[in-house]
């Protein structure tokens, strides 16, 4: 991604500096935060996980309800070794809490993400396993969709199905 390009050649800049001069930041908090979250968005959690370790190194702070929003926007296809590193470079980096605080959210998020991509794995191994018939009839999936233009709004696609029901 570009912008995992520009944190790249920004953090090598960073670490050029002679270490008895005062490099400045690396990037600003925002850019950071912005980063981490479109590269969750985009399922790069690998790089997320590296783009972590050095806001951890450079001591930038993470709000809890951010690492929250980015623990919920993890993929379902992220493996959870990634996942599981994702939550370790980041629960040192959370703002306003003490350390032993730190540490059960940083236990109880990686629970929750191990048993989340657990669930996930579980979930697309059953739907590649079975007929797309018997996916029908379970409600996971709609087969012989139609797309054609909502009438009601410009640019969105609504799907229909043989049996007229729409999808929005």
């Amino acid at each position: 991604p570009g912008a995992y390009q520009h944190f790249l050649d920004a953090q090598a800049r960073y670490q050029s500096v002679p270490f008895n001069h005062n490099p400045g930041p690396m990037l600003e908090t925002g850019a950071f935060h912005c980063l981490l979250l479109g590269l969750m968005k985009a399922t790069h959690v690998e790089h997320a996980v590296h783009v972590a370790r050095a806001m951890q190194q450079v001591g930038v702070g993470l709000p809890l309800k951010l690492l929250s929003q980015m623990i919920a926007a993890l993929p379902c296809r992220v493996s959870s070794a990634h996942a599981v590193a994702f939550v370790n470079a980041m629960g040192p980096t959370v703002s306003g809490l003490d350390a032993s605080s730190r540490g059960y959210l940083n236990t109880y998020y990686r629970l929750l993400v191990m048993e989340f991509c657990e669930e996930s794995a579980s979930f697309l191994a059953r739907i590649r396993s079975a007929s797309p018939e018997q996916l029908e009839r379970g409600g996971t999936a709609c087969l012989n969709l139609n797309a054609s233009p909502n009438g009601k709004k410009v640019g969105e696609v609504c799907l229909n199905s043989p049996n007229r029901q729409e999808y929005p």
